[in-house]
């Protein structure tokens, strides 16, 4: 005797990209939001119980890699226009090789803050599995 299948659900009108499935996602925290007001708690915003930081840290240091290579072609344009008639030889070639080293330095020191702030992150994380795990076996 074999069970009886079960009906499968028609999601013929569910879009399988990703801009349908960001859509269900917002539905879906609007509703547990709605829920939540007329439960008398505060929306999910406000709780700060899920981070939102560590899904926005990559869009945000890209952003800052392209503005700091940006402003560093543009020192590097503006280093090699200085022709050494103004500051001499070694001058321009300093104006040069910083123009060249600062937008580096200063892509490895954001990238250094954004691991800071993604470890805070995680160990945030642990802590709260951790006080899971203890409410768990109480």
């Amino acid at each position: 005797m074999t069970a009886p299948e079960q009906p499968t659900p028609d999601h013929s009108h569910d879009n399988d990209s990703g801009l349908g499935q960001a859509a269900s996602q917002i539905r879906s925290e609007t509703t547990k939001a709605v829920e939540d007001i007329k439960k008398g708690g505060l929306p999910a915003l406000f709780r700060f119980d899920k981070m939102y930081f560590p899904g926005l840290a990559t869009f945000l240091f890209a952003a800052y890699v392209i503005i700091v290579a940006f402003l560093g072609i543009i020192g590097f344009i503006a280093a090699l226009s200085s022709w050494p008639e103004e500051m001499g030889f070694w001058g321009w070639l300093y104006g040069v090789g910083l123009a060249i080293i600062t937008p580096i330095f200063l892509i490895v020191l954001g990238r250094i803050w954004v691991e800071i702030v993604m470890v805070a992150f995680k160990i945030n994380e642990g802590v709260q599995d951790i006080r899971a795990s203890l409410k768990d076996r109480k």
